[in-house]
């Protein structure tokens, strides 16, 4: 699994050298989102290894009967990883959203919002938050995903599904991708130069 670090050591090239740059608090603003960029894609590194390890576990109680309290909690787990996945998720997209705005990028922004991974991602959150306010026998086939997602930990609802996978992911490795190519080329790359011979001084 990827990790995630591009933001770090790129304060210095993104801040003002001059605090009362008009531009100081809209480039302080992208700098500390991009910090927060990082720790969101990172938390769904771990979480997926948190859901595998999960997974490992329920493997071991495939063929024997679930009666410990230990055991039973292995599903409580593998279900508590996944929602808090998903939740990150969401707020990963909304930070990129709004980081593509900081960066002037609005179409980028508004290809995040029409595209399908985010919709089900944001609309799947949303349905089993809406469960929980009725869990009745209607939702027996909620329950038992909830207890097994199965080897995608994928779960549906009202035909739209989402599974805790890389595969889920790979609109946003490419929206990182891209936002750290925005970044390095709008205020790294230029002031590269003069920055590194400021601090080099500074430095001796």
């Amino acid at each position: 699994m990827r990790t995630f670090d591009n933001s770090h050591g790129t304060d210095k090239y993104i801040l003002p050298l001059l605090l009362d740059d008009p531009e100081y608090e809209v480039r302080a603003s992208i700098s500390n989102m991009f910090t927060y960029l990082d720790d969101f894609m990172n938390t769904l590194m771990l979480e997926l290894e948190r859901i595998q390890e999960d997974n490992q576990k329920l493997e071991k109680l495939r063929r024997q009967r679930v009666e410990r309290l230990e055991d039973r909690l292995c599903f409580t787990a593998l279900w508590a990883d996944y929602y808090f996945f998903l939740n990150t998720v969401e707020r990963t997209y909304r930070l990129a959203k709004e980081l593509y705005k900081k960066l002037g990028e609005y179409d980028k922004e508004r290809q995040i919002d029409q595209s399908i991974s985010y919709f089900n991602a944001r609309k799947i959150r949303n349905k089993i938050e809406h469960l929980y306010e009725n869990l009745s026998d209607e939702h027996k086939q909620f329950y038992s995903q909830h207890r097994s997602m199965g080897p995608k930990n994928e779960i549906t609802i009202d035909g739209i599904s989402f599974s805790a996978s890389e595969d889920s992911l790979q609109l946003l490795y490419q929206v990182y991708d891209d936002i750290s190519n925005i970044i390095k080329e709008k205020y790294i790359d230029p002031s590269k130069t003069v920055v590194d011979r400021i601090w080099n001084r500074m430095e001796r």
